[in-house]
């Protein structure tokens, strides 16, 4: 029927009265206290609250949750003061309040109506709860979805993927948002059979496709996938998307793998139990018998019956059984084990062997063990011997130093207990390297082996003597309750030491240092004990020759020194820190220069030049004598070469050589090695040995001296007079020139006994045909002196200070005759 615009109108209230009977919305209005004034008839199907129940009641009390009230109120409050308020003109998701209790989703829209002085709130309030509950449904269709393991993807028909789960990142490790959008094939380089696109027809055809499939991972591993396809279409049945679940089936495939390999393992295993050279047995884990190889039954003597019966044969030694038993109850509980026991033969005879038992585990469980029995016997007295070898030194079969710590902590341990001292005496023997090399390396071994008879002879069986290399030894004596039994030990051992040794026809008279450390005084590290005795010993040993003394502090500071002086010489010769000085020797008779001294001096970068004499004996106990000997010989070569080419053709040049470099193996090669790179003739280089070392092992220095003399090179012994030597003896070395030691020139011509033993000196070996030189010369009248005396050539402070070569060269241009 026709409506009559023209005659079709209501009144505003009516119209509003319509509206709000008939809208699908709730309508309340609440003023500023939060009042209702309006509640609709929709609000009353809503809420279960009706109109005269909710007019003039607070909002709060009728349909927001409790734990909202308060953050509604200040809204409120906010609102009125500052006319701001988040949610206001538009429509939000909240949970309001049903009559009994229960929260309802709700879409909720409050607009703020200004009337005079009167803030109204009008809210227009939808029930949400269909919607609210298909988007939980489909929150929960999507979180069951990411609980699969399985790869769950979702692509369209371009091959787009749509959804990727949580399955599909563990698996490929791709996350969502790398995956959404990408061509699924592509991204994980899928491989079937067939291809894509005879997919997709099969799938339309049937819906379903299901087949085995390869995928690359994220990470670049190769997966073994099933996969399967569902097909879904729209409501007019057109194809749509494509749901995929992806089950990772590598692991499945590899296991059968494993299967067929177990299958060959455990026939390869059959053929090792029955062939196998050792005994294998295995039992179970009642400990009884369940299988034996033939090698163990020959090993027994007994048959395989026989112990595989109920009344099996007793195979292990009884005193071993408590052994053998915990470690069987070890292996059943899953720990491997082997255990050194004694066999019992049929024949009664006991053989050592070794058994490694192993679980026998199957599908997770442990059935029973595997024994492997080795016949050990000649293993373990290869071992005993290995040990005493590893153990103890092999010249005196004294312990050594691996097993003098053992015995020493063990020592220090005991004394713990019992509140005793132990006590650590460190020596070696004095001259032994002399005796050694001049008698030969056999009859030093014979004198280390007397030496260690005699120690173990000075102490009592509870204490230890050891050798720890060389001619050193160490005493271990333990369990000490009076500190002057140490003393009295030492004391003895230098006394026994000191008697006269005959070793092959030979008579020898040895000394020995001896320094000692005390538990507790010195700690309870036996290496820092050791040391500390060690120390003590090198002090007895800077004292003299049978000497003893005992560890303080003040040595440890002393090392500590010394190992920082020993660290820079090293770098020293690294760094060529060393530097040559030379001082001239003059002709008494021609007043020319006659010779040139070479001394080293060491270029310390924090103290200056230091002297020889403070470091060349360090150098000799480092074993850089014959090093920094060899640099300074090829440089001193080296540099006498220039100045002969550089119109000095006549000068000589001496160098010093210490006691370690003429027993050397390096000195000759050194030498001809210099000669030959230089061009140098031997007869302008002399070799300087002290008187000392002429009479250390008297024979080899001569045979040495004999050698280096027959290259042409000079000889000459420096500081004469100083030493024990008398110019008879050195009438059988081949050499050239005596140098007067300092000490009897720096008080000529005054003093009596210097001047007759210089003149002396002088007369005798002018006899022998040996040229004399006077050193430390600082005076004319000393210049005088040895010229009237027909003392051949001086060198000294009168003449020339040791310089560098630089400046040795401008002294030697400018050089003129002395004014005798």
């Amino acid at each position: 029927m026709a409506i009559d615009k023209a005659n079709f109108v209501l009144a505003p209230a009516e119209l509003l009265d319509l509206i709000f009977r008939k809208t699908l919305d709730a309508f309340i209005v609440s003023d500023s206290k939060n009042i209702v004034l309006v509640w609709s008839p929709y609000a009353e199907t809503l809420f279960g609250w009706s109109a005269e129940e909710a007019i003039g009641h607070p909002l709060t009390a009728l349909i927001i949750p409790p734990e909202h009230h308060t953050a509604h109120e200040e809204g409120v409050k906010r609102f009125l003061e500052t006319g701001i308020l988040k949610n206001i003109n538009r429509r939000v998701e909240v949970f309001g309040m049903h009559k009994d209790g229960n929260l309802l989703p709700l879409e909720m829209t409050v607009i703020p109506v200004q009337l005079g002085n009167e803030t109204l709130f009008t809210s227009s309030i939808r029930d949400n709860s269909e919607r609210y509950q298909h988007e939980q449904m489909l929150r929960q269709q999507a979180a069951l979805l990411h609980l699969s393991r399985d790869a769950i993807i979702v692509i369209n028909m371009h091959d787009e993927i749509e959804f990727w789960s949580s399955g599909a990142t563990a698996m490929f490790h791709y996350s969502e948002q790398e995956a959404i959008g990408c061509i699924y094939y592509d991204l994980l380089g899928v491989t079937c059979s067939p291809d894509r696109k005879a997919v997709k027809v099969l799938l339309e055809a049937s819906e379903h496709w299901e087949a085995e499939v390869t995928c690359q991972a994220r990470n670049g591993s190769t997966l073994s996938i099933l996969s399967r396809y569902t097909l879904e279409r729209d409501r007019n049945g057109t194809p749509f998307r494509i749901l995929i679940s992806n089950t990772d089936i590598s692991a499945r495939k590899a296991i059968k793998v494993q299967e067929m390999l177990l299958v060959e393992s455990e026939r390869r295993f059959q053929l090792l139990f029955e062939h196998h050279p050792d005994g294998v047995i295995h039992f179970n884990t009642d400990g009884r018998l369940t299988s034996v190889n033939q090698a163990f039954v020959q090993m027994s003597g007994y048959s395989a019956d026989d112990m595989l019966s109920e009344q099996r044969p007793s195979l292990i030694a009884p005193e071993y059984m408590d052994l053998v038993n915990a470690g069987v109850a070890a292996a059943i509980r899953g720990t491997p084990q082997t255990v050194e026991t004694v066999f019992l033969r049929k024949n009664g005879s006991r053989v050592d062997i070794s058994a490694t038992l192993i679980p026998n585990v199957a599908n997770g469980q442990i059935i029973g063990v595997h024994a492997l029995i080795q016949d050990n016997s000649v293993h373990r007295n290869h071992e005993r011997q290995i040990h005493h070898m590893a153990t103890h030194d092999s010249l005196t079969g004294l312990p050594n130093r691996y097993y003098l710590e053992d015995r020493l902590s063990h020592a220090i341990e005991h004394a713990k207990r019992t509140s005793a001292i132990v006590a650590v005496l460190f020596l070696d023997l004095n001259r032994f390297k002399i005796i050694n090399d001049s008698l030969g390396h056999d009859k030093g071994d014979t004198l280390l082996g007397v030496v260690a008879e005699r120690l173990k002879g000075a102490v009592r069986e509870v204490d230890t003597v050891a050798r720890i290399g060389g001619d050193e030894f160490v005493i271990v004596l333990e369990n000490i309750h009076d500190r002057s039994h140490i003393k009295n030990v030492a004391y003895h051992i230098l006394e026994s030491i000191a008697k006269p040794v005959t070793v092959f026809g030979h008579t020898l008279l040895v000394t020995t240092s001896i320094g000692s450390s005390v538990y507790p005084d010195g700690g309870d590290d036996p290496a820092a004990l050791i040391r500390q005795a060690d120390l003590a010993m090198y002090e007895a040993k800077a004292v003299g020759q049978g000497v003893y003394k005992e560890y303080h502090s003040d040595m440890g500071t002393k090392a500590a020194n010394r190992l920082l002086q020993e660290n820079a010489l090293r770098r020293a010769l690294q760094e060529d820190q060393l530097v040559l000085h030379y001082q001239p020797r003059i002709s008494l008779t021609t007043g020319m220069i006659s010779c040139v001294e070479v001394l080293v001096r060491w270029n310390h970068p924090y103290e200056g030049l230091v002297l020889p004499s403070q470091f060349i004996s360090m150098a000799e106990d480092m074993g850089l004598i014959d090093t920094l000997g060899t640099w300074v010989i090829q440089k001193a070569c080296s540099q006498l070469s220039n100045w002969h080419r550089s119109g000095f053709a006549e000068m000589a040049m001496s160098v010093n050589i210490s006691v370690r470099q003429l027993h050397s193996d390096v000195l000759y090669e050194t030498l001809t090695n210099a000669l030959a790179n230089t061009g140098l003739d031997a007869a302008t280089l002399e070799l300087e040995i002290t008187e000392t070392a002429f009479m250390q092992d008297v024979g080899k220095a001569r045979d040495i001296l004999k050698k280096i003399n027959g290259l042409g090179i000079k000889l000459s012994v420096d500081d004469f007079g100083t030493g024990y030597s008398s110019l008879s003896q050195l009438r059988t070395f081949p050499v050239d020139t005596l140098k007067i030691d300092q000490s009897f020139v720096e008080n000529l011509p005054d003093d009596e006994d210097s001047a007759t033993i210089v003149t002396a000196t002088i007369a005798m070996a002018r006899k022998l045909g040996l040229s004399v030189v006077a050193e430390g010369v600082t005076s004319i009248e000393q210049l005088r002196f040895l010229k009237d005396n027909f003392c051949d050539e001086a060198q000294g402070y009168l003449i020339a200070h040791p310089s560098q070569a630089n400046e040795f060269e401008l002294f030697m241009q400018s050089y003129q005759r002395l004014s005798t």
